[in-house]
Formats: C-alpha cells, structure tokens, sequence
C-alpha cells in the first residue's frame, strides 16, 4: 500500500476512533494478489501457512498523513507505526 493511501486510512480511522496506526510488514516470500483486491490500493498480499514474523519497530507519535497533510491540506494525524518482518 502506498504511504499516501495509508495516511488517508489513518485519517478515516482516526476521525471514527480517535487513535490511528500505521502497520508496515516486510515480508520475503509473499504472493501478489492485488488482482483480486476490491481495491485496487489493498495491496493485499499472502503468506505461507508456516511464515513467521517478528515486531521489529515500534514508532510513537508519527506524522501519518504526511502526503495528504502538505498537498490536501487535510489536519495532520499523528499515531503509531509498527515494522514487522518475516523471518
């Protein structure tokens, strides 16, 4: 997903429960399955069934709608942003 789409998420999610983050997953071996997305900006992706992940980062009080922020004018909405990645 794009860091633009995800601010506008966090934006969403944090207008309807105050908090937002922001989850970015650094995976190996995952399988593209964005052509069967009902979004296209999904970026939906699989895993094997034995994968395993480890919480790498955790950020606290992140600009997460930078993008939106400067060009869209659109409040700034600060929130956490957690780095997992596979083994």
């Amino acid at each position: 997903m794009e860091r633009s789409y995800a601010g506008t998420v966090a934006r969403k999610n944090f207008c309807k429960t105050e908090a937002a983050a922001v989850i970015i997953i650094e995976s190996k071996n995952e399988k593209n399955i964005i052509k069967y997305s009902d979004l296209q900006t999904e970026a939906e992706v699989l895993h094997k069934s034995k994968s395993s992940f480890i919480l790498e980062s955790v950020k606290e009080d992140q600009l997460l709608n930078a993008f939106e922020h400067q060009y869209d004018y659109q409040p700034a909405i600060r929130g956490k942003v957690f780095t997992i990645i596979e083994k």
